[in-house]
Order: structure tokens, then C-alpha cells, then sequence
């Protein structure tokens, strides 16, 4: 049977409904209930107010300020959904992000609430569903119709799903992910109930050990192409845009911060590169996002960090205890952007983070890190223009660090 599906915010809708609008500060105001009651939401936490903390050297690059107002936009009062739990029942899943569709009601639900956003719908439906279902989206990308199958399979009776975008990337599961395994705890639910996963991958164990789960137990639900449960919750969604849920990802990061300096590196000691300073190269990666993220002078900036001290890391060929102790030493970090430099989560409070970034890229990600975790954080600009010509203007990297290493010593 042909079905169409209007892509919808969940809180969008929840307010045009004036269903519980949200409102700041009081989790137990905040709540609401879609689709005949078939996806509802409950806070857990509070909404932390505080303004964000200045950047190092934002005023030496007008570049640079619009990025700024963007962020401290990001922080004024206004509405934030608290981290919370979301239930489902009698609801389509699609996929390992975890899609979620009411056929019921026509709706494709998205909204930071379930870490969706309308945005990516249209692309993800193409590259996980099979021809037979003859996708259709509109031209609009807000709408879209299938051809359902007659049966789909039926996932258990009860179950927790940590499915949604990114769940298949390092970066995103410590920045999506790691928070919403901490706000389980706070769902109070009994431990017979499985952890379901879309997949197992290598540097997820330690993760896993890190808030009480063990890795062996966690069942794996692909959910390709899709699943239908009768019962299931999750922990929503822990950010909107560039901001994150304060409490929430504060307690997540801190926690496995020390779990994994409990845990014995597979690594021997003399072998790991330490030091007060590093430089996290990304020299050697390969790949469209490498590539992307990449600049004409890489070698030649990274020789100027090592000869002001500066010890050189490759992080991804690390375990992940082993990164854990060896960023834990370190008061400045710098390095072109990437997930590399999210490892700045291990540093003492007060550490300082430079993040080498494009002019179309400014990634907040990292400025997220540093405001809850107590660091500062500096951002240079490549010149822009194409991978292979444009570059790091050496005046202002030995600026950037001279920042940097004022602001942690």
C-alpha cells in the first residue's frame, strides 16, 4: 500500500497543537504527546542559563564575528527543550538512525527532541530504502510517499533504542551519544530491559563499560529497513543546533573522562606521546572529510608547533585509554579541526583548545566542549579557497598560540 508522510518537527508541532508548549527552567511543565499519544516526551533536567565564555583572539579576525553572535545567540533565554525521555508505541523505525514514522497519522517525526533534523530525511530515506519501496519525495523535500510492505518485522515487547544520526560516528557519539547513555540512568528503567544498538563498532566497548553496560549484552537492531515497536523509549535528544544540554553532557563527559584513566592502555607507557602542548595532526587521513578539512601549509604549521614545543599526536591511532591519559596532561591543545580535537573532554579544567578551521566551517562543536567543561578556545581561519591553495598565515598561528598558552599557564 502507497503511504505519504509529511516530515514534521516534533516540537514544532507540539506548540502549533498547544500541547504543553515548553518552558524553560520547570522540567515538569515540559512535556507533550504526538501521533494519538504514540510518541510522548518528558523532561528530566533543568535548562542551564549561563552566557558564553569569550574566545581567545576573536577580535583579531573580523571573520570570525559573525560566528561569535551566532554563538552567543545560541545562549539567550528562549525556548530549550531540557534533556528528557521519549516514549514510543506502535510506531515504524527506519533504519540504524532510527527514523520514526506514524502511519496512522501520515507523520515522519524529527525535531532535536529525537536528534533528527528535516533536513537529512530525504537523503537518508534514498540510501536505506530497498527500490521495492518506491520512494517518491516532493520537490520541497518536506513530503514524501512509499510503498509500505504488507509486514513488517516486530521488534520486542520492551526495549531502549539509542538509534538516531551519527550513531555510526566517533565524533557524534561523543558529543549525541555519550550524554544520552547518562540520561538512561535518569529514565529509571529496570535493568532487564536490553540496550539496543544499529551496530558494534571498535571503539565503542570502553564507551559502553564506562556507564554500567556491558558491551556483550547490548543487542544489535539495524533495523533495516524497518521495525515496528509496540513498546520502546530512548533518551531524546541533548543539543539544538550548536548548543548542548549543560547537566547533562557536563556529568556524560566528565564521567568517561574517568573511566577510561581507570582502564590500562593497551599501549606501554614510553610509547605514548605526551606533553604539556600538542599539536593533533591530521596529516596522513584520507577521505572526502579529510580532504575537505585539509590546507596547503599543514606540514610547514606543523613544524612551527613542534619547534615551540609542541609534541605531535595522532590520536586515531590510539586506544582510547591511551588517549585519555595522554590529553589528560596537556593544558593547550591546537590542531585543524576535527574529532581529533574533542579530546580536550580529558584535559584538567582550564585547558585551551585552537582550532585551525576554513572560513565556510567554523566548528562550534568545539566551543561547545570548552563552555561546559571550563576550557577556553581560540579559532584561526585558513584563506579560503580550494584545499590545495588555501593556507594558515604563520604570523597569526604564532599569535593563536601565544594566546593560547597565556590563557592555560
Amino acid at each position: 500500500m502507497r503511504q505519504s508522510f509529511r516530515i514534521v518537527d516534533a516540537e514544532v508541532l507540539a506548540g502549533q497543537q498547544a500541547v504543553a508548549p515548553p518552558a524553560l527552567l520547570d522540567p515538569a511543565a515540559v512535556t507533550f504527546s504526538l501521533a494519538q499519544g504514540r510518541l510522548t516526551y518528558r523532561a528530566l533536567l533543568e535548562v542551564e542559563q549561563r552566557p558564553p565564555t569569550p574566545w581567545l583572539g576573536q577580535g583579531a579576525d573580523p571573520a570570525l564575528a559573525p560566528f561569535w553572535q551566532w554563538w552567543c545567540a545560541l545562549h539567550e533565554p528562549g525556548q530549550f527543550l531540557p534533556a528528557g525521555r521519549v516514549d514510543l508505541s506502535d510506531l515504524l523505525v527506519l533504519g540504524h538512525w532510527g527514523l520514526v514514522l506514524d502511519p496512522a497519522s501520515g507523520l515522519c517525526l524529527t525535531g532535536a527532541t529525537l536528534n533528527w533534523w528535516d533536513r537529512q530525511v530525504p537523503e537518508y530515506l534514498a540510501a536505506i530504502l530497498p527500490p521495492e519501496w518506491e520512494l517518491r519525495v516532493s520537490a520541497d523535500g518536506r513530503e514524501f510517499d512509499c510503498l509500505l510492505p504488507p509486514r513488517v518485522p516486530e521488534a520486542p515487547d520492551r526495549i531502549l533504542l539509542m538509534h538516531s544520526p551519527g550513531s555510526d560516528g566517533f565524533g557524534h557519539w561523543l558529543l549525541d551519544h555519550l550524554p544520552r547513555l547518562q540520561l538512561l540512568e535518569l529514565m529509571g528503567e529496570p535493568p532487564d530491559i536490553p540496550l539496543a544498538l544499529p551496530r558494534r563498532e571498535a571503539w565503542l566497548p570502553p564507551m559502553l563499560r564506562a556507564f554500567g553496560h556491558d558491551p556483550d549484552a547490548v543487542r544489535l537492531l539495524p533495523l533495516a529497513p524497518a521495525m515496528r515497536f509496540r513498546r520502546a523509549a530512548m533518551p531524546s535528544g541533548t543539543r539544538q543546533g550548536f548548543r548542548v544540554s549543560g547537566p547533562v553532557c557536563r556529568l556524560a563527559w566528565r564521567r568517561l573522562r574517568a573511566a577510561l584513566l581507570r582502564e590500562k592502555p593497551a599501549e606501554q607507557p614510553a610509547d605514548l606521546p605526551r606533553g604539556r602542548r600538542l599539536f593533533v595532526s591530521r596529516r596522513g587521513l584520507t577521505g572526502s572529510f579529510a580532504e575537505a578539512r585539509s590546507f596547503a601549509n599543514a606540514e610547514r604549521i606543523e613544524a612551527i608547533a613542534a619547534a615551540r614545543g609542541y609534541t605531535v599526536i595522532r590520536p586515531e591511532g590510539l586506544s582510547l585509554p591511551a588517549q585519555a591519559r595522554c590529553f589528560a596532561e596537556a593544558r593547550v591543545v591546537v590542531g585543524p579541526d576535527g574529532s581529533g580535537l574533542h579530546n580536550i573532554l580529558y584535559a584538567h579544567p582550564g585547558a585551551a583548545l585552537g582550532v585551525i578551521a576554513q572560513p565556510e566551517r567554523v566548528n562550534l562543536w568545539h566551543a561547545a566542549f570548552c563552555q561546559e567543561l571550563g576550557h577556553r578556545i581560540g579559532f584561526l581561519l585558513t584563506s579560503a579557497g580550494e584545499p590545495e591553495s588555501r593556507v594558515v598565515e604563520e604570523a597569526a598561528f604564532h599569535a593563536l598560540l601565544d594566546e593560547l598558552e597565556a590563557a592555560a599557564d
